[in-house]
């Protein structure tokens, strides 16, 4: 030990101004150092306490690197090799600034400045001289936040909370080797990821190359107000701080909206490009499959300059999905009100704000349903009827005929979705509506016309028929057998039908 002394005393002296004089060198920065201190027992040991790394001697943003304490193990064969065994870093904070249009100047005029205050002294050092080519073996830091600063002002940086971080092969011109824990905020969940990072860039650190896999998992989606399920996600992201592309796959085996409160399973394939400067992200393509229905989606994800939050908006296409998917996620019950196949292209906004994201989501779209039908009997049987009565044969026995399609565009606002050109059809008859429903009253206000193959007395039996052949003429219009305005209220669950006659004598052909 007292060999080891020898060799080890006589540089201690200078192991704070060597320290600091490396990191200045390696990182272009103002490195401020509260005190290094030095021990031989149990081992040679090297403990920093609260150490501050300004970029280019910017002061006009937060440090580059602020830690609170770091200890370092060094073995004297590794120090002669300038080779650090082991380093842990508790209290760690890193701040990559965004490429900035001008860059700032370093404060640094080649001099050595001491600058005192209440509680400690710190030494302030920006000299250029020559620096070992240091490098760490093992370097563990637990506590570690991670900000990505922005170009717009007033927006705050993106901020990632590592509760643990584990690097080999450490140091300014390497490419290091990384395994990582972190929560993410929103969702909330956890993730796993394992790469490489570097080499460091030292006049752009937004420029540093990153590359890793990560795996997402017990991610709430519950985060958002008004949508649940547990996700998880794997995949894998790369690039530079700046601009990192990212793909993966996800997987909620229990999405839902709460105005609904049904769960139907979601997966989804993605690619994204996640800009650094801004923290926007450009979902280049999103494969998505819910129940059976699947569907591609594009879009971005997008922060507006003085509101907190970020706006999404993509446009999503369902070439042929199932309308039952779609409804279990807005309708209460578990027995959807309609089913069918349904194409669906429509350009969704969903902007920031603590609001239920069914109250603020916006959609402007059109759709197209084949081959439904009512799980409510006794609608499907109103439906049933209309067609017999539109082919003339109102004693026709049921045939369970479907409605052949519904169309139209669509959009939606406030909850209140609105349609106005909605058509659907059956054998015999065709209605053309305009009107609005409400989701979450689930009220119904529609007007239109219906029209029908037959004419009025052919839609009665009996004697009913023989009196009404008088009026045919009246409703009989543009080549149908009979057409009737018709108003459609009441509720999902118990829809109101009706007829208003006097209109239809208003409107009725003169020839």
């Amino acid at each position: 030990m007292v060999a080891a002394a020898i060799v080890w005393l006589p540089r201690t002296a200078h192991m704070r101004e060597r320290a600091i004089a490396a990191l200045t060198n390696d990182l272009e920065s103002e490195v401020e150092l509260e005190s290094l201190e030095t021990s031989l027992r149990p081992n040679p040991r090297i403990v920093l306490q609260n150490l501050a790394v300004r970029h280019k001697g910017r002061h006009d943003v937060p440090p580059l690197i602020q830690i609170r304490a770091l200890t370092v193990d060094v073995s004297l064969s590794g120090w002669r090799a300038h080779r650090l065994d082991r380093v842990n870093i508790a209290g760690l904070r890193i701040f990559i600034p965004p490429r900035a249009r001008e860059s700032g100047k370093p404060v640094s005029d080649g001099t050595t400045a001491k600058t005192t205050t209440p509680e400690t002294t710190t030494t302030s050092i920006t000299t250029r001289g020559p620096a070992a080519d240091w490098f760490i073996d093992h370097l563990t830091a637990n506590d570690t936040t991670l900000l990505l600063g922005v170009r717009e002002p007033g927006i705050p940086p993106r901020e990632f909370h590592i509760h643990r971080l584990a690097m080999s092969s450490v140091g300014p011109d390497r490419v290091m080797t990384f395994d990582a824990a972190l929560s993410n905020p929103r969702p909330a969940g956890e993730i796993e990821t394992v790469g490489t990072f570097g080499p460091w860039q030292k006049d752009t650190p937004s420029l540093t190359p990153l590359k890793a896999t990560y795996t997402f998992s017990h991610a709430d989606l519950a985060t958002f107000k008004g949508i649940g399920g547990i996700l998880t996600s794997e995949g894998a992201f790369g690039g530079i701080l700046e601009r990192i592309d990212a793909a993966g796959t996800t997987i909620t085996p229990d999405f839902r909206l709460s105005i609904g409160g049904n769960t139907v399973p979601l997966t989804t394939r993605f690619k994204a490009v996640i800009d650094g400067t801004n923290g926007n992200t450009v979902l280049t393509r999103i494969d998505a499959v819910l129940g059976q229905t699947q569907m591609a989606v594009s879009g971005a994800v997008i922060g507006v300059r003085g509101v907190e939050g970020r706006t999404v908006t993509v446009a999503a296409n369902i070439p042929n999905g199932r309308l039952e998917d779609l409804l279990r996620l807005v309708v209460k019950g578990k027995t959807p009100p309609l089913r069918g196949g349904i194409q669906v292209k429509t350009k969704m906004r969903l902007p920031p704000g603590d609001r239920d994201v069914v109250d603020k989501l916006q959609l402007d779209g059109e759709f197209h349903i084949m081959s439904a039908r009512f799980d409510n009997l006794d609608i499907q049987s109103k439906i049933e009827s209309l067609s017999r009565r539109g082919r003339g044969q109102p004693q026709e026995e049921g045939t369970g005929r479907t409605v052949s399609e519904v169309a139209g565009p669509f959009t939606m606002k406030n909850t209140v979705m609105t349609l106005p050109r909605l058509t659907f059809g059956v054998p015999g008859a065709a209605v053309r509506l305009s009107g609005r429903y409400h989701l979450r009253r689930e009220t119904l206000d529609f007007l239109g016309t219906v029209r029908l193959q037959a004419t009025v007395s052919q839609t009665m039996t009996g004697v009913k028929r023989f009196f009404l052949k008088p009026i045919d003429p009246l409703f009989r219009r543009d080549g149908a057998g009979t057409v009737l305005p018709i108003r459609i209220g009441g509720t999902r669950g118990d829809p109101a039908f009706g007829l208003d006659v006097k209109s239809a004598l208003r409107r009725r052909d003169p020839s």
